[in-house]
């Protein structure tokens, strides 16, 4: 592969639906993708649309859309890390309601999944919102 070429899982897609980011498969047959980073803005940072996405995203587990593996809201902004199980179409209505405009969405490969939750989780820890990831109610990090 080229320099100028780049595996189709390093591109980061601002899109308003998953469509974009086609099947998950690398341009240079290097290893699969194994996981999906979704972010999205809240149009509302009220308790109300937190409360939404909480249940949007355990909804989707449920239904075994996907696995969630980290998640967080923070800033109004709501991050995931998920294992697809379902197409791209059915994630997207099941996350995506009329309260939220996506941002970004790109695939994560197996060997980066451990190091983008930890990225999702401490992220109100970098802000300074919180000491620790666990002290943060709205991420999964405050489930361990």
């Amino acid at each position: 592969m080229s320099e100028t070429q780049q595996p189709v899982v390093d591109d980061v897609r601002k899109s308003s639906d998953l469509g974009n980011l086609g099947t998950m498969h690398t341009s240079d047959g290097s290893s699969q993708p194994d996981a999906l980073y979704l972010s999205w803005r809240l149009r509302s940072a009220d308790i109300t649309s937190v409360d939404q996405v909480k249940r949007r995203l355990a909804l989707g587990e449920t239904k075994h859309l996907y696995r969630l593996r980290s998640w967080v809201i923070v800033g109004g902004e709501v991050q995931a890390l998920l294992s697809p199980a379902a197409t791209l179409d059915r994630i997207a209505t099941a996350i995506w309601g009329t309260n939220s405009q996506p941002i970004a969405t790109r695939w994560v490969q197996s060997k980066d999944c451990a190091k983008t939750a930890r990225d999702i989780e401490t992220s109100p820890v970098s802000l300074g919102l919180a000491a620790s990831p666990e002290q943060w109610p709205f991420s999964s990090a405050a489930r361990h």
